[in-house]
């Protein structure tokens, strides 16, 4: 099964700038005591304020599933602005599902077991989302959902460079999506030992990782 889905990648500390205050229009909600705490902006300004304020739930719903700590900022843009951040940090000019900043001083040499706190800038594409969401059958928003925990998993250790950390990658984010109450939303549209339907294929190995320094 064929997926024109394009790769993500995520990019080391020092191959980007901090996204400052850009990132966090959104104010974060309450979350549990030690959770993670993510800011939510759509630039695009093409998601309903209902929309968005369900998304922006739902991501601070998996960061606390998933333990994190730290901040994570998500920024919503249009295809021409990540065609650009693509370019600028993968040299490639198209347009991209996620990009992932990790922004921590130690971001290649934390653990599963132990991760620091985060520090992380995540970058997802609206139009990529509407066309994916549109071939499998869910919403943008359930779409943009899986790449934001996606680029939280890289930052929290998970690879999805072998086939068999692809697997492990992708069944937890849908382990997540089902803890927080969505649904199972990566191996829905997927096709048995099929990993080129993959809504993630991953980067190139080393520092550009899916959604790394920039990790797609």
């Amino acid at each position: 099964m064929a997926d024109d889905r394009p790769s993500h990648a995520v990019l080391a500390a020092t191959q980007q700038p901090r996204a400052g205050a850009a990132f966090a229009a959104h104010p974060p909600l309450h979350t549990p005591q030690f959770a993670a705490v993510v800011s939510l902006i759509d630039t695009t300004a093409a998601l309903a304020s209902s929309s968005l304020t369900a998304l922006h739930a739902q991501a601070n719903a998996a960061a606390a599933h998933l333990q994190a700590t730290g901040e994570v900022r998500v920024r919503i843009v249009d295809d021409a602005e990540m065609t650009r951040l693509h370019a600028q940090h993968c040299n490639d000019p198209t347009p991209t599902d996620v990009l992932t900043f990790d922004l921590r001083d130690d971001a290649h040499t934390h653990s599963t077991a132990a991760p620091a706190p985060l520090d992380t800038d995540i970058v997802v594409c609206l139009g990529v989302a509407q066309a994916q969401a549109a071939a499998r059958g869910h919403t943008p928003e359930r779409e943009l959902l899986l790449y934001i925990v996606h680029g939280m998993l890289h930052c929290l250790g998970h690879d999805d460079h072998a086939d068999e950390d692809f697997q492990r990658m992708h069944r937890t984010e849908d382990e997540v999506l089902a803890a927080i109450g969505v649904g199972p939303t990566f191996a829905r549209a997927l096709e048995p030992n099929d990993r080129s339907a993959s809504p993630m294929l991953g980067g190139p190995a080393g520092a550009l990782p899916p959604g790394g320094g920039a990790n797609p």
